[in-house]
């Protein structure tokens, strides 16, 4: 999750929009929950306790929703979630942050 909104980040500063589309399990991070829960992936396994404590990224780890919350606010990013991998994973309309597009 970190690495796309960094780029994001990055891009609505340079360019004049940035689009970010969430497929297969990236789905769950449009909840609030999903993104609380997240979790460093296998590949990375014995990394996630780094991320959390680090200088900058604790911070980033831990503030995910307000970090997406003003990405949106510039009116430069904007959050899609494949419909397909929205059914799947079950996340409603409902349950999506309202950030999502």
């Amino acid at each position: 999750m970190l690495t796309p909104l960094a780029f994001a980040y990055l891009g609505a500063a340079v360019y004049d929009e940035v689009d970010l589309l969430f497929v297969s399990w990236s789905a769950k991070l449009l909840t609030e929950k999903g993104l609380k829960e997240a979790k460093v992936c296998a590949d990375h396994a014995g990394t996630d306790d780094a991320i959390k404590t680090g200088g900058s990224c604790r911070w980033i780890a831990r503030r995910s929703v307000s970090i997406i919350k003003h990405m949106k606010e510039t009116g430069k990013t904007n959050f899609y979630l494949c419909s397909l991998a929205s059914q799947v994973f079950g996340v409603t309309k409902e349950a999506a942050i309202p950030e999502l597009n």
